[in-house]
């Protein structure tokens, strides 16, 4: 080395090699120590994929205590067996108040692949003083249900709701998927079939 050569240059180009022998160690001898890091990640083959989405005006009240299918909401499939289902579902909510409402509402959203098991999310709003006027509050729903490995067969993805517990006082509580179709927000239900690794 000439003596005109930067010390810089020369920590540089010591940086710079070992950096590459670090990511190579790291790219080589990870997997060697820890085999299963990876295992979370990995999944089968993608076997099928299958959707519904649906854009219409579909609302329940405070009084509609017993679940019913959400209009539209539902997706049928046939699985290969020794396979596992992917499945989500999203929409855009209002929940409405008219002006004598005070206190508590509340709505159940659930997602059902029959025979399997569902999940549940809650919209709901408390509060101790009426509002002045009729009042809209949007909610963003993304729901997700991995089945595990299931067998062969026909299964049947919906989604339901129903009120938790009728306001009193004469006031109402909706729960509506838009308000006079002007969001154009529509819900969705995607499911994906993968197979067993």
């Amino acid at each position: 080395m000439s003596k005109n050569s930067s010390p810089i240059g020369t920590i540089l180009a010591s940086v710079f090699i070992t950096l590459i022998l670090a990511g190579a160690g790291m790219y080589f001898g990870m997997p060697l120590i820890f085999p299963n890091l990876n295992a979370d990640l990995n999944e089968g083959s993608l076997l099928q994929t299958k959707s519904v989405e649906v854009d219409t005006v579909d609302y329940i009240n405070d009084d509609d205590l017993t679940y019913a299918q959400m209009p539209g909401m539902e997706l049928g499939i046939t699985t290969s067996g020794n396979s596992s289902l992917y499945v989500s579902f999203e929409g855009l909510f209002f929940l409405g108040m008219d002006d004598l409402f005070f206190g508590y509402t509340a709505y159940n959203i659930s997602l059902v692949v029959s025979g399997i098991g569902n999940r549940t999310t809650m919209i709901y709003y408390y509060t101790q003083t009426t509002p002045s006027a009729y009042v809209f509050l949007s909610q963003n729903i993304h729901m997700t249900f991995d089945t595990g490995i299931i067998s062969s067969g026909n299964y049947t993805i919906s989604v339901y709701w129903r009120s938790i517990l009728n306001t009193s006082g004469g006031s109402i509580t909706t729960l509506t998927t838009q308000i006079e179709n002007s969001f154009h927000s529509p819900r969705k239900i995607y499911v994906q079939e993968f197979s067993a690794l």
